[in-house]
């Protein structure tokens, strides 16, 4: 995992390396783990530095991509007085700290600002040299060098479409470069323009940090990724039903706004088309208890998120009165006519099963057990 030190700046800190992390490695039916002694990864930074591989990026170990710069790095010698801590790092003695300045506006904005890259590493790609549970040993130089080639921005998704343009500088002849768009008309920009005005009235209690991030992009007309135009896509043609355009305090209508609205729908939907990536969205139904779940704040932030992604959310308690539960609908989002107030729990199995629920999150183990393969335990722990 990385820090961000300085949005401004687009700056992040974190370790490249840990010393003696084991690695799980997995080679047909063989598993094993190996790991790099602090010996080792100064060797690795040194080499790093020497061959000058400071703006060497990929993504997934897989592809170059441009605009990655590894501006500062250090060897962990003191854990107490290390700068890591500044950032509210704490890194072992012998870790390889790394700074890196972003210049590539889709991995900031989609990526970086939303929180789906995870962290950076060197390891992904010489690890696979190693056959054995041992450490990566001084005959492996070779491999090291050629691997810390392989700065990696590691994330969880890789869907965005890019493209490749000829770069003689880099050995495979071509560099990676994320397709973004701008093209999205005036209207798109207003409507963000718009919710970002009432969620600051409403106290900015609508949408998640996605939805706010989409937003800011929207407004400033900011280039997009492909990944973000589907988002848009699934998200305005499931939420519509939420969008009361007389009711501009209700976080179904100021969510809606913020993701650019229906033309932004409209938008979205003639872009993949263009592009040849439209289809057909399918949605889940996923459903909350009330107490001890959609009344903490992990599960509304839980909530607000499968909202975005374009899922059909309910509230369904076994509470005798719907009051508190309205409240907390009109506060994600959620349609009151999927509130229900069942007044026993096996009146809320019941109702569960009837509205053919895909999913539901539940503190109750005796309710989850009901519920087959659909329940989903809920704790509120971090």
């Amino acid at each position: 995992m990385f820090k961000s030190v300085d949005d401004e700046k687009r700056i992040l800190v974190g370790a490249l390396l840990i010393p003696d992390k084991k690695i799980y490695r997995r080679d047909g039916n063989k598993e094993y783990y190996v790991y790099f002694p602090k010996d080792t990864i100064r060797k690795a930074m040194e080499l790093y530095a020497q061959r000058g591989y400071q703006n060497n990026a990929t993504y997934e170990h897989k592809e170059d991509v441009n605009g990655l710069t590894l501006v500062e790095s250090w060897i962990v010698d003191d854990t107490k007085n290390d700068k890591s801590n500044i950032y509210g790092l704490d890194l072992p003695l012998g870790t390889w700290v790394g700074t890196i300045k972003v210049n590539n506006e889709v991995i900031w904005n989609d990526y970086v600002k939303t929180g789906q890259v995870k962290g950076f590493s060197i390891e992904g790609y010489f690890v696979d040299k190693v056959k054995t549970e041992e450490e990566v040993s001084e005959d492996l130089s070779a491999e090291i060098e050629a691997g810390l080639k392989l700065l990696s921005v590691k994330s969880a998704l890789l869907k965005t479409i890019v493209r490749k343009k000829k770069d003689a500088r880099l050995k495979t002849g071509e560099r990676l470069e994320f397709e973004s768009y701008t093209d999205y008309p005036t209207a798109v920009s207003n409507n963000a323009k718009r919710g970002i005005e009432l969620n600051e009235k409403n106290g900015n209690k609508c949408a998640t940090q996605v939805g706010k991030v989409r937003a800011q992009q929207l407004a400033n007309k900011e280039p997009i990724s492909l990944e973000t135009i589907k988002r848009m896509y699934s998200y305005l043609s499931r939420a519509e039903e939420y969008y009361d355009e007389n009711d501009t305090k209700a976080c179904g209508t100021i969510s809606y706004l913020l993701w650019g609205g229906l033309a932004g729908k409209r938008w979205a939907e003639s872009k993949l088309k263009e592009l040849k990536q439209f289809s057909k969205i399918e949605f889940s139904k996923i459903s909350f208890d009330f107490d001890g779940v959609l009344s903490t704040s992990k599960g509304t932030d839980l909530a607000k998120k499968l909202l975005e992604d374009g899922n059909d959310i309910y509230i369904i308690s076994a509470r005798h009165s719907k009051e508190d539960l309205i409240k907390k609908a009109k506060e994600i989002g959620i349609l009151e006519s999927r509130v229900y107030a069942t007044g026993s729990n096996e009146a809320k199995v019941s109702k569960i099963n009837d509205l053919k629920i895909d999913t539901h999150y539940d503190n109750n183990q005796n309710v989850i057990s009901k519920l087959d393969n659909i329940g989903k335990l809920y704790t509120n722990e971090k």
